[in-house]
């Protein structure tokens, strides 16, 4: 159960982190750093429980961190620029 958890917040963190590129807002990123908190606590119970391979557990959510974070930068600079703009 806690896997399948695990799996959708992260698919809706990327979805999250997809629509805060293009359309920056302060409550998309607010629920971006929830769901990304929320994947890497889950994982990390995953990893301690189940005994996962730890490599394995790490490459992916590092590959998943970083992916959710270079959305996160890019879309912090275009929302300062949309505010600055005004």
């Amino acid at each position: 159960m806690l896997l399948i958890t695990h799996i959708a917040i992260a698919m809706v963190s990327v979805l999250f982190a997809t629509l805060l590129f293009f359309s920056p807002s302060d409550y998309k990123f607010k629920a971006n750093y929830l769901l990304l908190g929320a994947t890497l606590i889950s994982g990390t119970f995953l990893v301690l429980g189940r005994g996962t391979h730890l490599v394995e557990s790490c490459l992916m959510g590092l590959i998943y961190t970083g992916a959710v974070f270079t959305a996160i930068i890019f879309a912090r600079k275009k929302f300062v620029r949309q505010t600055n703009d005004y």
